[in-house]
C-alpha cells in the first residue's frame, strides 16, 4: 500500500513536510492501506503551515471513527518527540498535539472531512 496524492495537489519544498509525508508513507505501509493526501500548499496563503510546506490534509472517507483515531495517533506516534498532549478544542471532534506536531480530524461527518496534519506553529524543524 501506498502514500497517494490527489489530483491537482501542490507540495512545497519543506524539512518538515519531509518528514511528515515519510511518516504518512511509513503509516500507509504499516497499515497496508492507501492514504490520499488531498491538499498541501494548494489554495493556502503563502503564509499558512500549508503554503510554508509544513501541514498536509489527507483523506478520512470510508474510514470508521476509531480508526481516524487510530491514524491520527499512528502518524503523531511516529513522529513522536516525547511528550504527547490530547486537546479538547471548542468545535473539533479530536485533535492531538506532540511537542512539535499536531494533529487534528476536521469538519468531523462532513462531506469535507479530513485529517489535518502539520507542525505546530511557533516551531522549528529540524528541533
Amino acid at each position: 500500500m501506498a502514500l497517494l496524492f490527489k489530483r491537482g495537489v501542490t507540495l512545497t519544498p519543506h524539512p518538515a513536510g519531509a518528514r511528515l509525508l515519510g511518516s504518512l508513507d511509513r503509516v500507509a505501509r504499516i497499515r497496508a492501506a492507501d492514504l490520499t493526501v488531498t491538499s498541501g500548499s494548494d489554495g493556502h496563503p503563502a503564509t499558512s503551515s500549508h503554503g510554508r510546506g509544513r501541514a498536509f490534509d489527507v483523506r478520512t472517507h470510508g474510514l470508521t471513527d476509531i480508526e481516524k483515531v487510530e491514524l491520527l495517533n499512528d502518524v503523531l506516534d511516529d513522529l513522536d518527540d516525547g511528550q504527547t498532549t490530547t486537546l479538547t478544542i471548542a468545535g473539533i471532534w479530536w485533535a492531538r498535539a506532540t511537542d512539535h506536531w499536531f494533529g487534528q480530524i476536521e469538519a468531523h461527518g462532513q462531506p469535507n472531512e479530513h485529517l489535518h496534519l502539520q507542525l505546530r506553529n511557533g516551531r522549528t524543524f529540524p528541533y
